[in-house]
């Protein structure tokens, strides 16, 4: 992460504007979020929590809280990484010279002329300029955001107890456990009463005495063989019932 926040822009010098220069503000915060989401898994819950809070619409787990999450994140880190930029000033001076045919290479020059200079300390004052507007605006959003959750703890509408939350969730998890427990010992029982008639023959062949009678059961072998013997088996329980 230091790596990224020391990252010096290079300018191309070539008239337009450039990919290299468009993921150089979209990319880091990219790799910062996850690399967020990497290092913080144990916030997986108090994130939900705080989105239960921003949108007053529930704990959810859907697919589209998960995204609302991720943008509301990408957003922070974003205006975070588009400040730095701008109030390092050297991605705008490149921008803006390159926009312009008569100022294009201006950056890449050693030593500045005068008027180079003023040039380059104009588009440095804008960079500047520009950089305090994202922090405030970033500022001004995440205010109205905290006097959000501040309201709803204070109306006791929108954020309940975090650990009910957390018992919700357990809750949910529990019941699937339970009801997957109960249903394979379904599943057990009804399996031996398909089983069972077959099961008998093999044991009857496999255990048979020397005074009893050979049992054949090439048939019993094949039918429990069968790809749609499950189905099959469960269809004659079903209508013998």
């Amino acid at each position: 992460m230091q790596y990224i926040f020391d990252m010096h822009f290079l300018c191309s010098c070539i008239p337009g504007l450039h990919v290299n220069g468009v993921l150089y503000l979209v990319l880091p915060p990219f790799i910062l979020m996850f690399v967020v989401n990497i290092l913080e898994p144990f916030q997986l819950r108090k994130v939900f929590y705080s989105m239960h809070c921003l949108t007053c619409e529930g704990y959810t787990r859907s697919f589209g809280g998960c995204v609302a999450t991720s943008i509301f994140k990408y957003v922070s880190l974003a205006a975070i990484w588009i400040a730095s930029v701008l109030f390092d000033g050297d991605w705008y001076f490149c921008l803006m010279t390159n926009l312009n045919l008569n100022q294009t290479g201006i950056p890449c020059k050693a030593n500045f002329t005068y008027e180079e200079q003023r040039i380059q300390h104009k588009y440095m004052k804008d960079s500047n300029d520009y950089a305090l507007y994202v922090i405030f605006g970033f500022v001004f959003v995440w205010s109205i955001y905290e006097m959000r959750r501040a309201f709803c703890r204070s109306r006791h509408q929108c954020c309940p107890p975090y650990y009910s939350v957390v018992y919700e969730d357990l809750l949910a998890e529990e019941v699937s456990s339970l009801m997957n427990q109960k249903l394979k010992n379904i599943a057990a029982q009804k399996a031996k009463i398909i089983c069972k008639l077959y099961l008998q023959n093999i044991r009857r062949h496999e255990l048979m005495e020397q005074n009893e009678e050979d049992v054949d059961i090439s048939d019993t072998w094949k039918i429990i063989s069968a790809s749609d013997f499950y189905l099959m088996e469960n269809e004659k329980c079903e209508s013998a019932v």
